[in-house]
């Protein structure tokens, strides 16, 4: 008999989200992380990424964390920085949703060539 692998994602996909939660719980819910607890800034050591020059700094941790060992803290700490970029440049550079008989004649010039 083999053990299937325990992970937060398999909780979750347990969890019935239309059952209530009790009082407690709802008070729980409600509270700011305190310490190293999962969610808090402490315990992911990353704040968001509010100014162009953090994103610079970001992008430049990335490029030296790059090739890191999976489940290594290092690929921890790139998959946080990349979801902070992705983020970060989502609100700051949107891009607009072309329009689709623009799209078309792009891609008509494209193959002429």
């Amino acid at each position: 008999m083999t053990k299937s692998k325990l992970t937060l994602q398999n909780l979750l996909n347990k969890c019935d989200k239309n059952i209530p939660m009790n009082d407690e719980a709802q008070e729980w819910d409600k509270m700011r992380p305190v310490g190293k607890e999962f969610g808090s800034e402490e315990s992911r050591g990353t704040k968001s990424i509010k100014t162009v020059e953090e994103n610079e700094q970001a992008l430049a941790r990335v490029e030296e964390l790059w090739g890191a060992l999976p489940n290594s803290p290092e690929a921890d700490e790139l998959d946080t920085l990349v979801t902070l970029i992705h983020t970060f440049e989502e609100e700051n550079y949107p891009i607009a949703t072309p329009d689709p008989i623009e799209a078309i004649r792009f891609r008509m010039e494209q193959q002429k060539k």
